[in-house]
């Protein structure tokens, strides 16, 4: 379903398809009658025309979840936009301020955090400089506009994302410079 929605996103940037949504880019998520994945991969997957509509801007493209409800589907949209983000600022030539990204992410409510937190550390994954994306997620998880709860979520999404992206060598590597209080079991567990 997400590439469904995804072609529909990009689509609304083509004149010949004729796509309108207004100022609403979750117009069509907002229809009655599909399935909660639907739902979810609709939310999640209009990330692209959000960014467009949004000028590149992390802050303003999460504005655009204000009015989204249930908050799961609202999630999925901040996740969405958070991984569009880092693949919008590639696109651009641009870097990723840490303090500026997580103050977007700490003016969302508390439930939304863990979406905006895990969105990041997946665009870095996904989107950041091969081999060196740790590089830009321990400058994420290391930034001072934390909250506490936001810096132990980065740090939990990090070492995930690394367990499943690096080989051991690496990854040891990278946990020797997480805080000791801060390390999970895919840090603290041999592999």
């Amino acid at each position: 379903a997400s590439g469904v929605f995804a072609s529909i996103a990009n689509m609304h940037n083509v004149p010949r398809y004729r796509l309108d949504s207004g100022n609403d880019p979750y117009a069509l998520c907002r229809k009655e009658g599909y399935s909660d994945t639907e739902y979810r991969a609709c939310y999640n997957q209009m990330n692209s025309m959000v960014m467009l509509m949004s000028d590149s801007s992390f802050e303003h493209a999460l504005g655009y979840t204000n009015t989204i409800a249930p908050l799961k589907y609202r999630a999925e949209a901040v996740s969405g936009i958070a991984v569009i983000y880092l693949q919008d600022l590639k696109q651009h030539d641009r870097s990723l301020d840490p303090n500026a990204t997580l103050s977007a992410c700490t003016a969302l409510p508390n439930a939304l955090a863990p979406a905006c937190i895990s969105g990041l550390i997946g665009g870095i994954v996904e989107f950041g400089a091969p081999g060196k994306q740790y590089e830009t997620m321990l400058a994420l998880c290391e930034a001072e506009s934390h909250t506490t709860e936001t810096r132990r979520l980065c740090y939990e999404h990090l070492q995930t994302a690394a367990k499943n992206t690096y080989a051991s060598p690496l990854l040891k590597s990278i946990c020797a410079r997480i805080p000791p209080e801060r390390q999970t079991d895919d840090c603290t567990t041999d592999h």
